[in-house]
């Protein structure tokens, strides 16, 4: 799955990015989406995301 871009955000779900799968498009919460490669550039910013998402 790919992040193609940020599009809104929701008091309940947070900042919702719509995402690419082959190809299907959709949208998620990005306190839904979880960076498998660690030393991927974007990890560290999803995950504290994450966490201060779960901690409100």
């Amino acid at each position: 799955m790919k992040v193609i871009s940020i599009e809104e955000e929701y008091e309940h779900y947070g900042v919702i990015v719509k995402v690419r799968e082959s190809r299907k498009v959709g949208y998620v919460p990005l306190c839904d989406v979880e960076v498998l490669n660690k030393k991927d550039s974007n990890y560290r910013h999803v995950r504290e995301y994450v966490v201060w998402f779960a901690n409100q």
